[in-house]
């Protein structure tokens, strides 16, 4: 449907984001199609709109966006801008009843290697790998996974609270995490909408 919309042939295909599912349809569309998948993405973690990526900053456009759920149903989106792709998008995709695969932000390889997140699905292989190699070698998981990403830990608790409500699409709300060890007698939110957004201590 894609190429049909845009009237040319795509040569290769891309996550949006490196996030759930998004990050592995193009894996499954590329053997499907024998199409090559780009080692990059247009966010570099996962994000809650269509616009949020890079390639919306490098004045991409989004449009035109086919969009398709399991039944069948198909729809292309022709939108002023890629705040309004978004809404539209975001509309249809509750009506597909909440989930739709997609096709947007086509572009050249000059322009995708200007813009793009390199190297995102090369270094997802390489936690999965860490967190794997961790759980055989009896090491530690977060350490492990801490030093692949050479993160930080800024907190330990449990959930003792989660404030959900669907609005335009999105589940949005707050999780609140009750501090233990040395974190003991704090407090962390979390405040998301489909994604985790910020963390407040």
């Amino acid at each position: 449907y894609y190429e049909h919309a845009l009237e040319k042939k795509v040569d290769y295909l891309t996550p949006i984001e490196i996030g759930g599912v998004n990050s592995t349809i193009p894996l499954v569309v590329s053997a499907l199609t024998g199409k090559p998948v780009l080692d990059g993405d247009g966010e570099g973690r996962a994000f809650p709109e269509l616009q949020m990526v890079t390639f919306h900053l490098g004045g991409v456009q989004a449009s035109p966006v086919t969009m398709s759920d399991e039944r069948g149903n198909t729809n292309i989106i022709i939108a002023t801008d890629n705040h309004w792709a978004e809404r539209i998008a975001r509309s249809v995709t509750v009506r597909f009843g909440g989930s739709a695969y997609i096709s947007l932000y086509h572009m050249t390889a000059d322009i995708y290697k200007k813009w793009a997140i390199k190297n995102t699905i090369t270094k997802c292989i390489a936690i999965g790998t860490a967190i794997l190699d961790a759980k055989k070698g009896g090491r530690n998981i977060l350490d492990s996974l801490l030093d692949e990403i050479s993160g930080i830990l800024i907190f330990t608790g449990k959930i003792i609270e989660v404030q959900r409500k669907v609005e335009n699409g999105f589940a949005k709300g707050t999780a609140i995490i009750e501090g233990s060890g040395d974190f003991n007698g704090k407090k962390m939110k979390i405040d998301f909408q489909n994604e985790n957004l910020i963390a407040e201590i």
